[in-house]
């Protein structure tokens, strides 16, 4: 899988500035954004999805960057619609314009106070990537395994916390998944591959690491977050059982 995603965006030339507002607030990023929307491109191409939920939505760049990759896609946009975690409030009037055409549905919506995705449809693809808070990310991790074959996390590497979290979400609920393929970036992209979505999976849904295990375990994962994002790929061969025990249970390829 991580050498056809490698292959696809190697050769895409996937440009999302073609879709971008152009009074977005950051759009001095742009040119650095390029190679990370190609990512996405190249991260649906490889998978196929027939379906994909994506939680925080802004301007809509990730949703073209799914639905040019799979136009036959039916899309589902989840978006709290305000100025917090990067967020715009409005953007999502953008993001809807630019993707007419293709199968879509946008939801103005809170993914934090839900107990379940709306539908209960298992999706082929979800995204998670709008409170990226650490807690927010183990949140909506925990909804999507119940709803999703693939998850995509956004943002691994924004924070040490939020990569903490995610690490914690990988240890409690690894009978959950198959494996797992992190990608280095602008932010970092976590794939997961579900092993059985259901949704009525038992799954951590807090962030809930003992606080003095927490601690003496702190800087063991920020030196591990700042090692891999030096790293090209990274995942799982064996069972992942505490975030200081990596060594035995990580592959890293360099």
């Amino acid at each position: 899988m991580i050498q056809l995603i490698l292959d696809l965006y190697q050769h895409s030339n996937f440009d999302f500035t073609q879709y971008a507002f152009p009074s977005d607030p950051l759009r001095d990023r742009f040119r650095e954004w390029q190679d990370y929307y190609r990512l996405k491109w190249a991260i649906a191409k490889a998978i196929q999805p027939n379906s994909i939920l994506e939680i925080g939505v802004r301007f809509g760049y990730s949703a073209i960057a799914f639905l040019q990759a799979v136009p036959k896609a039916h899309y589902v946009g989840i978006d709290i619609d305000n100025n917090s975690f990067g967020g715009q409030q409005g953007a999502i009037d953008w993001a809807k314009q630019i993707t007419e055409g293709y199968h879509t549905d946008f939801i103005i919506g809170n993914t934090q106070e839900m107990n379940e995705f709306p539908s209960p449809e298992i999706y082929d693809l979800i995204h998670v990537d709008a409170q990226q808070d650490g807690d927010g990310t183990y949140h909506d991790l925990s909804l999507a395994t119940k709803q999703a074959r693939y998850i995509l996390v956004d943002g691994l590497f924004w924070t040490a916390e939020n990569f903490q979290a995610s690490l914690n979400w990988v240890r409690d609920n690894q009978r959950h998944f198959e494996y797992f393929i992190g990608i280095p970036g602008y932010a970092g992209e976590l794939l997961i591959k579900v092993k059985s979505p259901s949704v009525t999976t038992d799954c951590w849904l807090s962030n809930t690491t003992d606080r003095q295990t927490d601690r003496q375990n702190r800087q063991t994962v920020v030196s591990f977050y700042q090692l891999i994002r030096k790293v090209t790929i990274f995942k799982t061969v064996g069972d992942m059982t505490t975030t200081n025990s990596l060594g035995g249970n990580c592959l890293i390829l360099a």
